[in-house]
């Protein structure tokens, strides 16, 4: 260790990252005492760490190790119960009440109490591993340190362990200093990262900094790609194997395409990254299955909905998770599509179009007490043979939504309510897919060489879909 220097707050969550030989484990160690650093000075608040007696600093220090292991069967309250030590008088010393209560309280926290009277070799992995988390908090400490705590632990216990961990720091203002070898999970979990390279404090900031492609590779020499989680602000990482994948083969066609009165069907030979406004399988994913399904019903429930849509692809031979099904009660006659081939990129637009419940936009509020009878869905698939941005997916879907608004106008298509030039359907959906091959697409917006053809073909697709309708 070189040069180390850095400050834990009370009631922290701190994690300690680094690659394998960057010194986590040795500065573990100097944190609780266990070894002394040749040079320099740990002081624990404000008082240097070397002149708290050792029955002193277990009380204020509690330790966790990857795997704690006792060589006699006691039992699980037995092993809790010597968290107490540090509290007790003398090595012969009787338990109080207190130290029952104490006990009891961590017990129920780490949902052991049960487990009580069974001993530790009856145990499972991740609950030993709760029993010493009961341990270390029977000491009643200040800090806790722990070296790769969910080491060895699966999904579940991993989850439960550090929820538990996390929970103690929030309601007793335990501050609590972890080595984590997984990265994803640090920055779920820590208010702050410390990343060491060969002994050295390479960044200390919070996770959203640490994590930055280019700390990772400098550290750990490997490239990565960063997502946000999608329930909390937290950045997540995540590794990308080399691929060998062919750049030449022509991926849509209209072969693939299947026409029936029911639907419209697409299938890829690859998966594509798809972004879509649909109700089954919306949002962001990779799919290879897309259907446009006729629905006769002007309105179904959601649940019913979803209940038909699988067993339409149960008889495609589809699995749910691998489609996006997007909605129509257009007849699906009233379609056109376009291919286009260039030397960046490939596109192929399709579209179904109707107008029976167009809307202006601007003016939605007057729409709120009308009893629909009839709807109209204008649905546009756009598929991309590209790698797109993240950005240029949602950049490509403003572009076509724009396209969409012209093509209203151009063909006077009004609001039946307002009187007003319409822009949409409120059951409108559409759908960006890409392969994540061949050229990156720095942007889709309505300028660019692929904006600006998606905005041309949508706009004439949607214009010639309207007239058959």
């Amino acid at each position: 260790m070189e040069n180390v220097s850095f400050r834990v707050e009370k009631g922290e969550f701190f994690g300690i990252i680094g690659p394998n030989g960057s010194g986590k484990t040795t500065l573990a160690k100097m944190l609780s005492g266990i070894i002394k650093p040749e040079r320099g000075d740990i002081f624990l608040k404000k008082r240097n760490i070397n002149d708290f007696r050792p029955k002193d600093l277990a009380k204020t220090i509690a330790v966790l190790p990857q795997i704690a292991e006792t060589s006699f069967r006691f039992t699980v309250r037995e092993t809790v119960a010597l968290g107490r030590y540090a509290h007790q008088t003398n090595i012969f010393s009787m338990l109080t009440k207190e130290d029952d209560a104490i006990i009891d309280d961590v017990l129920e926290y780490t949902h052991m109490k049960e487990y009580e009277h069974k001993t530790i070799d009856q145990l499972s992995g991740g609950e030993k591993q709760r029993v010493f988390l009961a341990q270390a908090l029977a000491q009643e400490p200040e800090v806790i340190i722990l070296d790769e705590p969910t080491n060895h632990l699966d999904l579940a216990f991993q989850k439960e362990l550090l929820d538990l961990l996390k929970g103690w720091t929030d309601e007793n203002k335990l501050t609590v200093i972890a080595i984590f070898h997984d990265l994803n999970i640090a920055s779920l979990y820590c208010d702050r990262l410390l990343l060491l390279h060969e002994g050295k404090v390479h960044v200390c900031d919070a996770p959203n900094k640490v994590l930055q492609q280019k700390h990772i590779l400098q550290v750990y020499g490997t490239e990565v790609e960063h997502h946000v989680h999608p329930e909390i602000p937290k950045l997540q990482v995540v590794l990308t194997p080399k691929q060998k994948m062919s750049q030449n083969e022509q991926l849509f066609t209209t072969d693939q395409l299947t026409f029936t009165d029911e639907y419209i069907s697409f299938r890829s030979p690859i998966p594509l990254k798809t972004l879509s406004s649909s109700r089954f399988g919306g949002g962001s994913g990779w799919f290879k299955h897309f259907v446009n399904r006729y629905v006769a019903k002007a309105f179904v429930s959601q649940n019913e909905l979803n209940k038909e849509t699988k067993q339409l692809l149960k008889r495609l031979g589809v699995e749910p998770m691998d489609a996006v099904v997007t909605y129509t009660s257009v007849d699906l006659k009233h379609r056109a599509l376009e291919q286009v081939q260039t030397d960046q990129f490939a596109l192929f637009v399709v579209v179904t179009a109707g107008v029976a419940h167009a809307v202006d936009a601007s003016l939605g509020e007057k729409h709120e007490q009308e009893e629909r009878t009839e709807v109209g869905t204008i649905n546009t698939w756009i598929f991309i043979d590209g790698k797109l941005k993240d950005y240029a997916f949602v950049e490509a879907i403003v572009t076509a939504t724009e396209a969409k608004a012209k093509a209203l106008q151009v063909e006077n298509v009004k609001d039946r309510l307002t009187k007003t030039i319409a822009t949409g359907n409120p059951t409108d959906n559409i759908l960006i897919a890409a392969t994540q091959r061949g050229n990156v697409i720095e942007t889709a917006n309505s300028t660019s060489r692929l904006g600006a053809k998606i905005g041309e073909i949508v706009y004439r697709l949607i214009q010639k879909a309207l007239k058959q309708h």
